[in-house]
């Protein structure tokens, strides 16, 4: 399976004018060290956020490159809204389990993200207003 993709801001690397470039379906090979890649990812303490953020773009533009058989310059030079536009059709040249692997790391992300950022509010923080939510019940006991 390969698939023409057209670029919007053509490139030129090394005298070589990249108009559109072929999407094909990632090798074994080229798994298997994006794979190690991840892992080594992976491996970095959270600490070293920045650090982490590098790594991790590094080996995405490395993907990219991979499936679109150009050098990784090809890939760090692309307008953005070329780069996204390539990054959304290669979604269909990925292995269907590398795609869940990144969705599941994503959400993780998303989820850990938000449950440091997001401050909790009990019902008698000061700044709410101090009233609850109702509970249906009046208060007045069940009349019968």
């Amino acid at each position: 399976m390969s698939k023409e993709f057209t670029l919007k801001y053509p490139i030129t690397h090394d005298g070589k004018i990249y108009n559109s470039v072929f999407l094909n379906r990632m090798t074994g090979k080229v798994f298997m060290k994006l794979q190690r890649d991840l892992q080594a990812i992976n491996q970095i303490p959270e600490s070293e956020v920045e650090k982490r953020e590098e790594e991790s773009e590094s080996t995405q533009f490395k993907l990219y490159a991979a499936i679109a058989g150009v050098p990784l310059a090809v890939m760090e030079m692309m307008d953005a809204d070329d780069f996204i536009e390539l990054a959304e059709t290669a979604a269909d040249f990925l292995p269907q389990k590398f795609l869940e692997q990144v969705q599941e790391a994503a959400m993780e992300k998303v989820k850990s993200d938000t449950s440091s950022s997001v401050p909790e509010i009990s019902e008698k923080d000061p700044k709410t207003s101090g009233e609850t939510e109702p509970t249906g019940d009046s208060g007045q006991g069940s009349q019968e």
